[in-house]
């Protein structure tokens, strides 16, 4: 959505060191055949049509955003198989996220767990938490391991008080970066890493 799109490209580049944009698979469908595991990149996903989906989602991405754009993944409903490594690979991401999962470079691939998320699926349909109960979700998290990262999905922000939620989780965010015992990093902080 154009909206969103100028929104988002407008907090990056006013704060470039407190969000990066990142792909979020395609279309966002489900594909999985037993209803109990969801996932656009999957096991019932041909090496082909993953391909297909990744490059276009890739396209669309480095039209939308430009230079705001960093290259790493994130598959919806945080569903993937070797297939869609092996794409990843091959456009030259370094970067993967997908759920809970350990960090681990796996097949060329860094992977950062997100484990705090503003995503509120709780209550019938889907909404968001303030942005205090995501700062508080997040330093609790990080009192408890090294390294978290956070969800936002672009679905929770489309309106004018989710978007207000985001920018006071920002300024949160802001207060944190001179802290010694806390870093606050962004994919982008990641690429290129050995």
């Amino acid at each position: 959505e154009k909206d969103l799109v100028k929104f988002l490209v407008k907090k990056k580049e006013k704060n470039p060191h407190l969000l990066d944009i990142v792909q979020h698979g395609w279309m966002h469908c489900n594909y999985s055949e037993d209803n109990i595991r969801k996932y656009e990149f999957g096991v019932s996903r041909s090496l082909e049509l993953q391909r297909a989906d990744i490059q276009k989602g890739l396209k669309q991405m480095r039209l939308a955003f430009g230079d705001c754009f960093t290259s790493a993944f994130v598959p919806p409903f945080h569903g993937y198989d070797e297939n869609t490594l092996k794409v990843l690979r091959e456009e030259d991401f370094q970067i993967f996220s997908a759920g809970s999962g350990c960090v681990k470079k796996e097949l060329g691939l860094l992977k950062i767990p997100s484990r705090v998320s503003f995503s509120r699926y709780d209550q019938e349909g889907i909404s968001i938490y303030k942005a205090v109960e995501v700062f508080k979700n997040l330093i609790k998290d990080v009192s408890r391991e090294r390294l978290t990262g956070i969800l936002t999905h672009h679905e929770d922000f489309k309106t004018e008080v989710s978007r207000k939620e985001l920018i006071r989780f920002f300024d949160l965010i802001e207060s944190l970066l001179n802290r010694e015992e806390l870093k606050v990093l962004l994919f982008s902080d990641l690429e290129n890493i050995e």
